[in-house]
């Protein structure tokens, strides 16, 4: 189900990679056929692309890195059974607390405390 929500948001990220990928492509064969006051302007617009397709490219790694598929063995299924048994018992073993609530045998019975 995650996957399922996860996916255009992949998708989307690994286009935008792409989209800027193209385009640092395009503009670093830009300055062999433009003219000397366009070529600061190109190089300026390199530099930016190359930020954006940075910010892009850990964008896409960290929701990667978060889609990773869990796989599941017998070896997990033992120690999630086993923690969940652990949780269990210490819950059995650790007496409730009441809290604030103070139970006196005038105004409560003693099914209430």
């Amino acid at each position: 189900m995650w996957s399922e929500r996860r996916a255009p948001e992949l998708e989307r990220g690994r286009s935008c990679v792409r989209r800027f990928e193209q385009q640092d492509a395009n503009l670093r064969r830009a300055p062999r056929s433009a003219g000397p006051n366009s070529a600061e302007r190109i190089t300026f617009e390199i530099e930016a692309v190359a930020v954006e397709l940075r910010q892009a490219t850990i964008s896409l790694g960290m929701t990667e890195v978060t889609e990773r598929q869990l796989r599941v063995t017998p070896k997990l299924v033992r120690q999630t059974i086993d923690e969940m048994t652990g949780i269990l018992e210490h819950a059995r073993s650790t007496p409730a607390w009441l809290g604030s609530a103070t139970c006196s045998s005038e105004s409560t019975s003693a099914a209430q405390c």
